[in-house]
Formats: structure tokens, sequence, C-alpha cells
């Protein structure tokens, strides 16, 4: 951090530092808000700041008492970066050459700082914006994949109603069936009795044994058939699972990302 960084950086927590002149840096500041860093910070660059005041006191004696410092200022919390303040002309006293020579200096390094702030407050809006369209859009896809999600659920669902459905129809027809077999069979039976009784014993067990054959085939293929709509539902889930995932970490890249811009904006 150079000289010029800190003191913005100072008057942006409204602290108010000054040169006394037997080489002494003068600092008024609401309590709290000198840390040990920015201590640290001005005994390191002490010489630097001092010259700098000195500097910028040529400039207020030489300026007209119309002219004002626009100081270029990141304020915490704010997109305005531009804070102007009225600077009422001293009395006149003599200027020597030395004096509009270094005033001249430093107008032009405060042009310069201006510039480079204003550029790099146009960059970081930038990198905001772009941030924001990529977030806006990830959210946009994801709502996207949401409503598909939710269809294909809904479509799963009223499949396996109509299954449902058609497992109870079926049961139903199984059941009607399997009375008018048992009719059937036990009038055979009856009159395979009356031929034979022995005989008629025999062909009335099959007959029921092939009854109950027919009745557990049906059953396995219901079963065969909520299983499959069983695999389908859980792989559905685990895919929705996966997007989520992916979306998770994906905006959390991209807050990474917009707290490492605000602190590069801050500093």
């Amino acid at each position: 951090m150079t000289a010029h960084e800190l003191l913005l950086q100072l008057r942006a927590k409204g602290v108010e530092v000054n040169a006394s002149g037997d080489g002494r840096l003068v600092i008024d500041a609401p309590k709290g808000t000198i840390t040990d860093d920015l201590r640290s910070s001005l005994a390191a660059h002490k010489a630097e700041l001092l010259e700098l005041l000195k500097k910028q006191n040529v400039v207020e004696r030489v300026a007209s008492p119309r002219n004002v410092v626009a100081e270029m200022l990141p304020v915490a919390g704010r997109k305005s970066l531009v804070v102007a303040r009225p600077v009422e002309a001293p009395a006149p006293s003599p200027v020597s050459t030395e004096d509009h020579a270094v005033a001249a200096s430093v107008a032009e390094e405060v042009s310069q700082l201006e510039s480079e702030l204003m550029r790099l407050r146009t960059e970081e809006e930038a990198r905001r914006a772009e941030v924001e369209a990529e977030r806006l859009a990830a959210e946009h896809s994801l709502r996207m994949e949401q409503e598909k999600w939710r269809q294909q659920e809904e479509e799963i669902a009223r499949r396996r109603a109509e299954q449902e459905r058609q497992r109870i129809d079926a049961e139903a027809r199984e059941r009607a069936d399997e009375e008018k077999r048992r009719q059937i069979a036990d009038e055979e039976i009856e009159r395979a009795e009356q031929a034979a009784g022995a005989d008629a014993t025999r062909r009335k067990t099959r007959a029921a044994n092939e009854v109950d054959e027919q009745i557990r085939a049906a059953q396995a293929a219901h079963e065969s058939e909520l299983s499959k709509l069983r695999q389908a539902e859980e792989e559905q889930a685990s895919r929705r699972a996966e997007q989520e995932r992916r979306y998770l970490e994906a905006d959390g890249r991209k807050r990474a990302q917009e707290d490492e811009m605000r602190r590069r904006g801050g500093k």
C-alpha cells in the first residue's frame, strides 16, 4: 500500500491526518477506527505521508477561492465514489516557483489517481454485472430443470396410478374368471365323480393346481411391473440430487468470486 492509498483509506474512514511543524503526524480519528494494521502502516509511511501533506498544503495555498478538491474515496457500502469539498482560500502569501511546480506535480498525481480509480470502478461494475448475469442464468436453468423434474414425477405418478388401476381391474377379471373356472371345474368334477370317483378326484386336484398356477403367474407379472416403476423413481431422484449438488457448487463458486471482488474493491 502506498502513502496515497493509505491517506485515501484513512479519509474514507473519517480520519483527519495533518502534519505538525516539528515533523510529526497529527491524527484525529473516531474511537476504534485506528487498528493495529493502520497504526503499523502509518509508522511505515510516516515520511511519505509528511511529504504528501506538505505538497497538498502547497496546493491549497496556490488554489483560488473558487477551486474545489475532488477526492476519489471508495466508501464502504455505497457505489458513489466522489466526495467534493470546497476549500476556503487562506490569506494571500508569497508563492515561489518551486511551490508552483510542486502544486502542478501534485495536481497531476491527483488527476492520475482519479482516472485510475474511475477505471477500477468501471471494471468492478462490469465484473459484478457479469457475475450477476451468470447467477441469474444459473437460477433460470435450475428452475427449468425443477419444472422438468416435476413434470417427470407427475408422469411417473400418473403411470403408476394407471398401472394400479389396471392391476385392480385385472385382479377383478381374474377373480371372475377364477370363479367361473372353479364353477366349470366343479361341474366337471361332479360329472367325473359320477363316472369314476377316484379318477374324478385326481382331475379336480389337477384343475385346482392349474388355476393356482395361473394366479401366481399373474401376480409375478404385476410385481415385476411395480419393481420397474420403483427403479425409475429412484433413478429420477438420483438425477435430481446430482443436479442440485452441481447448482449449489456453482453458486458457491460465484459467491466466492463476488466476495473476492468486494474485497478487492474495498482495498
